[in-house]
């Protein structure tokens, strides 16, 4: 080997040492120390989607991790683990890290408290713990941390008040508090923290008024406290200030606006809507170059808007509905290119709309109902802009309506109803791909409908009502259509009603009456299962009712009268389980009266001047034959008179005379004696409700066909027969005279004693008295005097479902097809308060309790709609009126928005399927967790656990169905209301969840469809169960 050789590999020798010396230090050395500290933050968590993997000890240094920076020293200066579905602890561990400047653990599950080990982090500026579980009240001395300059605790349970020292804080820019349990006053000391640029309150009580020392933060860029209950005035100090955005939206602010907002020059959001603010809008604010977006509606505003409207070029929203706003619109909005959103609606201006909103390009929504405008609709509008929505109904508006409405293509939205608009439908419309909604009805317009309209596969609602409209209704081929009322009655319409009516598979409503259609009915409606009115009366409809329509289970209206129509009365009309109004005057009907029409509760209905012969069944006895079997010649009220021979038989005078004496003597003397006994039972019962006011009288409003009156419910309430008391009455059990049992709930009163008799008390009653559901308990009728209000409901002879699942005095036990029949139908019922009545119904206290139990177990949702119902405290001491809802089944987000929706239903339904599931009550003793909702949650962790939640007496024989509903009950409860699905959904999914291999009596074919699609991105949920939404199906994730 020669030298240079030899030398070549000493040097080669040399380096591998070298370089395995290096690594032996490396390893030596190991993980550097702040990846120790991750390491330990990682051992206290739950980390469900595997975020951490990466995170291994047998690295050199944490900075390749996922959500970690390092500097050039490799030491950790920022850790972002956002919406990593992360659970566990807050943890102080982390504040080890010597450089750490930024820390960003929002969108998790990080519950507990904040520790005192967090005021370790003196190099700290970026702190985000948001959308977490925290449990606390706010840090006190987080002010001490020298560098902090962002701190965003929203959406989380800080509770308490916000303490002083928060006006401590350095060289704080940004703090957001929103979405937390936070109350008392905001300290005026925030007014010292001069480097502040963002202060976000928004959704906490704190129930007092702005300081006025904010107006000292001349930095301050965003001030957000909405709906937080704040009170008196807005400062005029904030005028000082460098506000880009003021959000002050739905609170309880008084006085005016003030004028010094128009020194903001910088301001591009101005929105105190759903206030209590009066007087004028100041000119000043007319003078805000930047203001994009100018909200003020819903409050007590008065005058007109402001001349120089025109001055704000940048505009782009202006809504100032729902205020008391006068005078005419400024012409200067023409000037307002940018102008997307024009709300002026519910107000008082009057004059014509100006010509040059025609020329705002821009403009997408134009909605100015509800004002006194009258003179023609500009001529050109919708020709320049993508107009998407306009409503100018309830106006004074004359003259057509505008041909280019939808010359851009892009109309979902039309509505003009109670105008004097004349002229024809202009044919533009009936090439307008995106109409969802035509409203035209109580106009003068005329002519015939463009073809296009009635052809449209996105419509959802055609209404072309009381106008002088002609022609036929000319149905092309149909696509699958969206179409859920088509109203067209009081017009001049002729030709056969056509059978392609049936492809609007989710028709709700059809109204042709008063037009001139002939032929027959026909029987492709019966294809239309979710109809729920079809009136089709006053036209020239010839043939016989079609068999086909006992497929329509909803109907609750049909009206024929005043047709051609021949054939006897269908018996199927009796079991048709909604149908409560029922007209077949005025047309050429033969035959008896179905017996089965009895078993409806027809709250109005008319046969009168038909052909009809037969004895009337007896469940009619008693009505007001007069006006309903009017103009039936051969029509027998009784048996007496009816079907006896046309030979007369021979009867001597004297028998004759001796029947008569009998027969009257008889009646006089039962007459008599009945009389007497009523007087007496009569006044010694009702003497409890007359003895204070001897002129207290009691009024019915009937809701439903009922055979009582006032004064046998009245004699029949006993404090022996009360059955039930709760938050919003009393309950009794009344059996009437003819066996009929009902239940009647006494209302609480005020405390002075009075009753609710206000016009509200009495529209809302009335709303609920239509509600037409088999799974709702029907109201029939409503009692009332100055001293007290009775509902009166039918009987469910089996209880409330919390009766039957938690009374250790009940023997029976619910098998899961029963339980399952009942969730079904619990579900039904309420899906049809928020999605089938408009407006939508919230209950407001959905529990296990007020879901009743009728003679087949068949369930029926009670007292919806009360706690809105009573509006004034109650004078039951425990009462949970104050609160919306029942301890147990409130949701979440209640306590700092103190706000109920549907979302709120749907959490406490989903605490009802738990109990279903489980047996258990809502709040129980056994859980170390507090409620039913945590302790499955954690129960659902493992699978062993899963089983466990389960009741154990019925789990054997369904235990895999059960654990579906379990998971939709899960669902339901999320603690982000957003992520809660929709009762249609939850209907849906319940079907799915059907018990298998087992007899179900409960039927699924009023399913209702078509799911709302939702974001699939992850957003925080309860505790160990995720609940995520992808490609519209929902589905349990651990």
């Amino acid at each position: 080997m020669t030298a240079s050789v030899r030398n070549d590999c000493h040097w080669v020798a040399h380096v591998l040492l070298l370089w395995l010396g290096s690594r032996m230090v490396w390893s030596v050395c190991g993980l550097s120390a702040d990846g120790k500290v991750l390491l330990e933050f990682k051992a206290g968590i739950q980390d469900v989607d595997g975020v951490l993997l990466d995170w291994d000890a047998g690295s050199d240094t944490p900075c390749s991790w996922e959500g970690v920076t390092c500097d050039q020293s490799s030491s950790v200066v920022e850790l972002n683990l956002q919406n990593a579905n992360l659970t566990g602890l807050v943890p102080a561990t982390l504040c080890q890290l010597p450089k750490l400047a930024k820390l960003d653990l929002s969108l998790n599950f990080i519950g507990g408290n904040v520790p005192s080990g967090f005021l370790d982090c003196v190099a700290l500026e970026y702190l985000d713990l948001s959308s977490n579980l925290i449990v606390d009240v706010l840090p006190a001395d987080i002010w001490t941390l020298p560098s902090l300059r962002v701190l965003n605790l929203s959406y989380n349970n800080f509770s308490g008040v916000i303490p002083e020292s928060f006006g401590d804080f350095p060289k704080l820019t940004d703090l957001d508090i929103s979405a937390n349990l936070l109350e008392g006053s905001i300290p005026p000391h925030i007014g010292n923290v001069s480097t502040l640029v963002s202060f976000k309150a928004n959704a906490n009580t704190f129930k007092s008024s702005l300081p006025a020392e904010f107006g000292k933060l001349k930095n301050l860029q965003v001030l957000q406290i909405c709906c937080a209950q704040l009170h008196g005035e807005i400062p005029a100090l904030l005028g000082n200030t460098n506000l880009t955005e003021l959000y002050l939206a739905k609170n309880s602010l008084t006085g005016s606006l003030p004028p010094e907002l128009g020194k903001l020059k910088r301001l591009w959001l101005l929105d105190v809507s759903n206030n209590a603010l009066t007087g004028a809008i100041p000119s000043q604010l007319m003078f805000l170059p930047n203001l994009r977006q100018l909200q003020l509606y819903n409050n007590g505003l008065i005058g007109p808007i402001p001349q120089e409207l025109g001055n704000l070029t940048s505009l782009e929203e202006i809504d100032l509905s729902a205020n008391e706003l006068s005078g005419s619109i400024p012409d200067g909005i023409s000037q307002l290119h940018n102008l997307r959103l024009v709300h002026f609606f519910s107000n008082c201006f009057n004059g014509s709309i100006p010509d040059g909103v025609a020329s705002l390009a821009s403009l997408r929504e134009l909605q100015l109902f509800m004002n006194s405008f009258t003179g023609e609709i500009p001529p050109n509008l919708g020709r320049l802009s993508r107009l998407v929505s306009l409503d100018l109904s309830s106006n004074s508006l004359s003259g057509p309506i505008p041909p280019g409405l939808c010359t851009a293509g892009a109309l979902e939205s039309l509505i003009l109803f109670d105008n004097q608009l004349s002229g024809v439908i202009p044919e533009g419309l009936g090439n307008c791909p995106a109409l969802q909604r035509i409203r035209l009805q109580n106009n003068k317009l005329n002519g015939t409908v463009p073809v296009g309209i009635w052809n449209y596969a996105t419509m959802k609602h055609l209404e072309l009502s009381n106008n002088k409209l002609e022609g036929s209704m000319s149905f092309g081929q149909l696509r699958s259509s969206q179409l859920e009322a088509l109203l067209v009655n009081d017009n001049h319409f002729s030709g056969s009603l056509p059978a392609a009516i049936a492809s609007f598979t989710n028709l709700v409503q059809f109204r042709a009456s008063d037009n001139n259609f002939v032929g027959e009915v026909p029987k492709e409606l019966g294809n239309l299962s979710f109809l729920s009115a079809l009136e089709l009366g006053n036209n020239l409809l010839e043939g016989h009712i079609p068999d086909t329509l006992s497929q329509c289970s909803r109907l609750s209206t049909l009206n024929f009268s005043s047709n051609h129509l021949k054939g006897s009365i269908p018996a199927f009309l009796g079991s048709l389980p909604a149908l409560n109004v029922l007209d077949l005057s005025y047309n050429e009907l033969s035959g008896p009266v179905p017996p089965e029409l009895g078993n409806l509760h027809l709250s109005a209905y008319n046969f009168s001047y038909n052909n009809l012969s037969g004895v009337l069944p007896e469940a009619f006895i008693g009505a007001p034959l007069e006006s309903s079997f009017a103009g039936n010649p051969a029509l027998c009220f009784s048996t007496l008179g009816c079907g006896m021979s046309p030979i007369k038989k021979s009867v001597s005078p004297a028998g004759v005379v001796w029947a008569v004496v009998a027969t009257f003597t008889a009646a006089f003397v039962i007459l008599l004696v009945g009389g007497f006994l009523f007087w007496r039972k009569y006044h010694s019962s009702y003497r409890y409700w007359s003895k204070k006011d001897p002129d207290l009288t009691w009024s019915l409003t009937s809701f439903q066909k009922v055979n009582f009156t006032e004064e046998e419910v009245m004699e029949r309430l006993d404090e022996d027969n009360v059955i039930g008391s709760g938050g919003s009455g009393k309950v009794y059990k009344v059996i009437l005279s003819d066996g009929q049992a009902v239940a009647v709930k006494k209302l609480w009163t005020s405390p002075k004693g009075e009753a609710r008799r206000d016009n509200g008390f009495k529209a809302e009653v009335e709303t609920l008295g239509k509600i037409r559901h088999r799974n709702i308990v029907k109201l029939l009728c409503c009692c009332s005097n100055r001293k007290a209000n009775l509902l009166v409901y039918q009987y469910m002879p089996n209880g409330s479902v919390g009766d039957i699942l938690h009374n250790p005095k009940t023997a029976l036990v619910l098998d899961w097809p029963t339980r399952y029949q009942i969730a079904v139908g619990a579900a039904e019922g309420l899906a049809y308060l928020h999605h089938d009545c408009v407006p939508p119904i919230v209950h407001r206290d959905v529990k296990s309790n007020n879901i009743l139990l009728d003679s087949n177990f068949e369930a029926h949702v009670a007292d919806f709609g009360l706690a809105k119902l009573l509006g004034l405290a109650p004078e039951k001491p425990d009462s949970m009126s104050a609160v919306a809802g029942s301890y147990g089944y409130i949701a979440p987000e209640y306590g700092y928005t103190l706000k109920v929706t549907e979302k709120s239903d749907i959490y406490s339904f989903g605490v009802v399927l738990l109990e279903l599931v489980s047996g258990r009550k809502p709040l129980d003793p056994e859980f170390s967790e507090g409620d039913v909702v945590k302790w499955v949650s954690k129960k659902v962790e493992t699978k062993a656990g899963i089983v466990e939640a389960l009741d154990s007496t019925i789990r054997d024989s369904a235990q895999d169905d059960m654990i579906r509903v379990l998971k939709v009950g899960l669902l339901c409860t999320n603690f982000l209301p957003s992520q809660r699905p929709p009762m249609r959904d939850v209907v849906q999914m319940l079907a799915k969840a059907c018990p298998s291999n087992q007899a179900m009596k409960y039927r699924t074919d009023s399913i209702t469809k078509d799911p709302a699609k939702s974001s699939s991105v992850r957003q925080p949920r309860a505790p160990s169960a995720f609940a995520v939404k992808h490609t519209g199906k929902w589905e349990l994730r651990r």
